[in-house]
């Protein structure tokens, strides 16, 4: 997974079901996957205090994969978006150090 284009986060660990981003700065963003040997980008317009979804699944039909990714119309604040979902487990990642590098700062 890539965000904006210069944070790049590789899951090592199999299983995981989605991404729970913390301390992300409101404003557009661009999220870019790689999934199952292929890849999708989507914009996004973070609003600050509310929690945006982005969904994807991969689609197999006869020889042709396909990775879609949208995002999800319907933006709650945290603790909706967590009791919705609440039979998830969540493993979360907060980007503390990074958002200065994220919001055009330098690198960590």
């Amino acid at each position: 997974m890539r965000l904006d284009g210069r944070y790049s986060l590789e899951l090592l660990k199999r299983g995981y079901q989605g991404l729970l981003f913390h301390n992300l700065p409101a404003g557009q963003h661009w999220v870019e996957l790689s999934y199952g040997g292929q890849t999708q980008q989507v914009e996004v317009d973070l609003r600050g205090g509310k929690v945006t979804t982005l969904t994807f699944a991969l689609n197999r039909f006869a020889f042709v994969v396909r990775l879609r990714m949208q995002e999800q119309e319907e933006r709650a604040d945290w603790q909706r978006w967590s009791a919705a979902f609440a039979d998830l487990e969540v493993e979360e990642i907060y980007l503390a150090a990074d958002r200065d590098w994220l919001e055009g700062g330098d690198a960590p």
